[in-house]
């Protein structure tokens, strides 16, 4: 029998309850099953985390007989998957077993599957644990050292964990439930999601499992690119270390195939030493990811806004590896150390990039963005007020977008100090009166250059404050054509002046450029 902490019998009660107090919720007739709790709620539980959702698995039934009980038939004829009420999965006990390629390439087996088997076809350890919920329906058949009641609540249960995730948990392993981790390509980047995802304890890959991933890695060729940008934005959502992700898969030859000029950016380098002590574009790039990810943290940027960022982060200097590969990496005769013109290069090679990942259009434009301005915003303190409200105009999502098709002026401005923050200068090198400030916490080999922010943010404000306090109306109000001037138009006459004249009824370009130079005079009056 597993000993289990006292933290983890609470963590699991409270599961347990949970579970029940939803079970007791719906309308469906669950007074016999023999149901569990699977996968990521037991799971996060012993790992200290809240459970986002509940999967249930029953042993010893059929589609038909669950439909009898009112469940509703989503999946049910292919995987053995029914929804209840609130629509939280309940699987049939099920068994895979690939018989081509791909995700279609499987037949599922729900006849007469007992638990162990369908625990047995999943692919860590850790997500092959189970909560049996209700204890008074008749059990499936587990060996009784596998198990462990959770008692002391009215929801008890008991914790079945055949394979020993518990200890993979407690030894911050991932290991491979059986060899059919191989049938399933996919599980490589979730093997890599979930090194990224914890940090109590952060994971590594037992020998093993790499082994495997190694010799399935080259069958994600063959996956469908939805599947692989779900499983990407996936791990960018929940990781807390997103660039161990990218880490992980280049470490086990999974990224040569799904992102071989990231995985190439290993063996160009970053840029001059001067500028990038940090020695190759790969390592600068998780550098910038890392520090993308403390300012999402600090900003409290969660979700979708944070997977655009992170994934910007990870594009924005692409261009590097297809100008290097013109003359070669790290150890050709003459290394390239100069990148001009790598942000323009960089736009192509990130929208390949981005396509071969399979991410949504709006994930790739914002990356195509992040390449072709992230060397350019940096001047922005420099630009004249013409061309800084075109650009903060441009890139201002409207307020009804939810994913804009733009990299945004706040996604820009991350991008950049984290690009600048994230590299060492060499100071033995570096120009002192030039450059940035330095940051005193460095070490004292190498120091981190820190980001004027606030001058970013004081110039962007206050072109925001131009283009919202100047708009059509305000022109028009004014005297829009130079054939009325603000006194002869109030707002009682605004309508019947305008109309009255052709230009202002049939207005041209010179309407943008008044609005633009009005604009345009009040940035100027407020940094002067």
């Amino acid at each position: 029998m597993h000993e289990l902490t006292d933290t983890h019998r609470d963590a699991l009660r409270r599961v347990a309850t949970t579970a029940v107090t939803h079970i007791n919720s719906i309308p469906q007739n669950t007074s016999d099953l023999d149901v569990y709790v699977v996968g990521g709620a037991v799971r996060d539980a012993l790992l200290g985390e809240s459970a986002n959702d509940l999967d249930f698995v029953v042993v010893g039934e059929t589609t038909d007989s669950m439909l009898a009980r009112g469940f509703h038939d989503i999946d049910a004829s292919s995987f053995g998957v029914l929804h209840d009420e609130q629509h939280e999965e309940w699987s049939l006990a099920r068994t895979e077993t690939k018989s081509g390629d791909g995700y279609k390439g499987i037949e599922v087996d729900t006849n007469d599957v007992q638990l162990r088997a369908d625990l047995e076809r999943r692919d860590l350890r850790i997500n092959a644990m189970a909560l049996r919920i209700n204890t008074t329906a008749t059990p499936t058949s587990i060996d009784d050292s596998n198990t462990t009641p959770i008692t002391g609540t009215d929801a008890d249960s008991v914790f079945v964990d055949p394979f020993g995730g518990r200890f993979d948990i407690q030894n911050g392993t991932l290991y491979h439930v059986s060899e059919a981790f191989s049938e399933d390509p996919i599980r490589v980047l979730r093997a890599a999601r979930y090194a990224a995802r914890y940090d109590n304890p952060v994971f590594t890959i037992a020998t093993s499992t790499e082994r495997l991933i190694r010799e399935v890695a080259p069958e994600l060729n063959r996956m469908s690119r939805d599947r692989i940008g779900e499983e990407v934005v996936k791990a960018m959502k929940q990781a807390v270390d997103p660039a161990r992700f990218w880490e992980v898969l280049r470490d086990v030859g999974a990224l040569a195939v799904i992102a071989p000029t990231l995985d190439r950016a290993s063996i160009i380098p970053a840029g001059p030493e001067r500028f990038h002590r940090e020695g190759d574009t790969f390592e600068h790039t998780m550098m910038v990811l890392r520090r993308m990810h403390q300012l999402c943290e600090s900003h409290d940027i969660t979700g979708m806004n944070r997977v655009r960022r992170y994934l910007m982060a990870v594009a924005h200097d692409l261009g590097k590896v297809e100008l290097g590969n013109e003359k070669g990496g790290l150890w050709s005769d003459d290394p390239p150390r100069r990148f001009g013109g790598h942000a323009t290069t960089g736009v192509d090679v990130t929208a390949n990039f981005g396509t071969r990942l399979g991410l949504d259009a709006h994930i790739i434009e914002a990356m195509e963005d992040a390449s072709r301005y992230h060397m350019d915003f940096h001047d922005i303190p420099t630009w004249d007020a013409r061309k800084l409200i075109e650009f903060v105009e441009a890139h201002t999502a409207p307020p009804e977008a939810e994913t804009p098709y733009m990299g945004t002026v706040e996604e820009l401005l991350d991008l950049a100090q984290a690009d600048h923050e994230g590299r060492w200068q060499n100071i033995d090198l570096y120009d002192a009166e030039t450059a940035y400030q330095v940051d005193a916490a460095a070490p004292d080999d190498a120091a981190r250059p820190a980001f004027q922010r606030d001058v970013f943010e004081s110039q962007i404000a206050v072109a925001r404050d131009a283009i919202e306090s100047i708009d059509g109306y305000e022109v028009l109000r004014d005297g829009l054509c130079d054939s009325h001037t603000s006194d002869t138009i109030t707002d009682d006459n605004l309508a019947r002046v305008l109309n009255a004249c052709g230009d202002c009824r049939s207005p041209g370009e010179w309407v943008g450029d008044k609005i633009t130079t009005r604009r345009t005079s009040l940035i100027n009056s407020e940094t002067t």
